[in-house]
């Protein structure tokens, strides 16, 4: 009954394990290709477009202005709706018909036209709201143009059998469709034009990475301009950028003193403190009730004032520790195939995964630190703040508590130490997991003789742990 159905739903098996892995010349199903290969990536745009709508409406520019690069953007994406469109129209009209049409043959250009329509609104939306660049889109289009390559090789195969005028008419819509789809691609490797109205001065010193691509912030293209300056000249201050507007203290402090405020209001059971002072954001909290204070923590309004980058960070933390895991397996897969005999494109496609598992590690990895590493910037820069204002309006009596010292301390030591802390928060919860994963490999490999390792290592914490202190 279930190969009855998949029979009418495709045109061939969902999966053959001979002609996919046991050949010498590896095949997909034309089945796999046009539903798997096609369904994915649209399902990634769905999932991920809450989070470029979070980022749309989190924006304060307006109005990319119209430039070759964004009008081709829209063409090329209006011409994909129409191919999908006129795939699926065909398709139902032979349905109709009462023609035999395979149930793929209309899901997949629905599918298709549905996620092209969504991917256009999200490219005008970002052209209103000032986004030049969309980490969304480029990903949506770049799983797109990878998965499309399997049946493009297909079509490119078939070309030269005789085939039906119903079947050469999709092989031409299909020959348009996936150069177009890795076109948009590429244009989406590139940013916008910067928008017409930001928060940024045109006489400023922009940083380089507020107007570049995804493509660019993902492996930090932005700053090779400075390494090049700094190779030819000596460096000065004056050739240094500008901060983003999102790591000054003008943007951080009043977020950390707001969520702040909040999580005391909540602590001691009272309304939420209101401003008495003067514009530059100084002012006092009253609380009508004569109790003592509780004390408030500031780790809660640090992590919600930048819960965004670090919560990007520990995916990025996640996704390493995994490849990390999984470039032993295909070490291991490759020691297999050069000890037996097997297919020889079999030995390329390990060694090419494990060259792409290891830069693949290195670049979540990499956006971990450097989120995180911002991540405690900010958080100093905001308990700085919040000491040298709370030094300024403390009583005479409270200030006979604290010597200069002391405050001294608190905005550069302790300061710094929460700084250090953030680099190092997401190794708290992912250490035991590498741990589990790392035990559950080695046991398989050395049986009862990884309970040694084991015992060595919880001596050694608590040995570490006193010589430490």
């Amino acid at each position: 009954m279930g190969s009855t159905a998949e029979s009418s739903f495709c045109y061939s098996t969902f999966w053959d394990y001979a002609t996919v892995w046991d050949t010498s010349n590896p095949d997909l199903s034309l089945c796999f290709e046009k539903t798997v290969l096609v369904w994915v990536p649209c399902l990634v745009l769905w999932l991920l477009s809450p989070v470029e709508i979070c980022f749309i409406l989190k924006s304060k520019c307006r109005d990319i202005p119209w430039a070759p690069l964004i009008t081709a953007k829209l063409l090329l994406n209006l011409v994909l709706i129409g191919i999908s469109s006129v795939n699926f129209v065909g398709s139902a009209v032979q349905h109709f018909q009462d023609e035999s049409v395979f149930a793929v043959d209309l899901w997949t250009p629905a599918i298709q036209t549905l996620t092209f329509l969504l991917a256009a609104v999200l490219l005008m939306w970002d052209k209103v709201r000032g986004l030049h660049t969309s980490g969304v889109l480029f990903v949506f289009w770049l799983l797109m143009s990878i998965a499309g390559a399997a049946q493009f090789r297909t079509e490119i195969i078939s070309a030269d059998i005789p085939n039906s005028e119903e079947n050469s008419f999709r092989y031409v819509l299909y020959m348009i469709y996936y150069p177009v789809v890795v076109v948009m691609m590429v244009l989406n490797v590139f940013a916008d034009r910067p928008p017409r109205y930001t928060y940024y001065s045109k006489y400023e010193k922009i940083c380089p990475e507020v107007t570049s691509s995804f493509v660019t912030q993902t492996f930090v293209g932005w700053f090779d301009g400075l390494i090049w300056q700094g190779f030819r000249k000596t460096l000065t201050s004056a050739d240094l950028w500008n901060p983003k507007l999102e790591d000054t203290s003008a943007y951080l402090v009043p977020r950390f003193e707001n969520l702040w405020k909040k999580n005391f209001a909540k602590a001691n059971g009272t309304a939420e403190p209101t401003r008495k002072g003067i514009p530059n954001g100084t002012h006092h909290i009253s609380n009508s009730k004569n109790k003592p204070k509780k004390p408030v923590s500031i780790l809660g309004p640090m992590v919600r004032m930048l819960w965004i980058p670090i919560l990007i960070a520990g995916l990025a933390k996640f996704i390493a520790d995994a490849l990390e895991f999984i470039n032993p397996q295909i070490l291991n897969l490759l020691i297999r195939y050069v000890a037996g005999k097997d297919y020889m494109w079999k030995g390329f496609f390990y060694a090419v995964s494990m060259f792409l598992s290891a830069e693949l590690y290195t670049l979540f990895l990499n956006k971990m630190a450097m989120n995180m590493f911002i991540v405690g910037i900010n958080w100093r820069t905001a308990i700085m703040a919040a000491v040298y204002k709370k030094a300024l309006r403390i009583s005479p009596a409270a200030r006979k508590e604290s010597t200069v010292g002391e405050v001294v301390n608190l905005m550069a030591v302790d300061a710094q130490r929460c700084a250090d802390f953030a680099q190092y928060i997401h190794y708290i919860w992912t250490a035991p997991i590498s741990i589990c994963v790392a035990l559950y490999f080695l046991w398989n490999l050395l049986g009862i003789s990884t309970l040694a390792g084991l015992a060595v290592m919880l001596i050694v914490m608590p040995i570490n742990s006193v010589i430490a202190n």
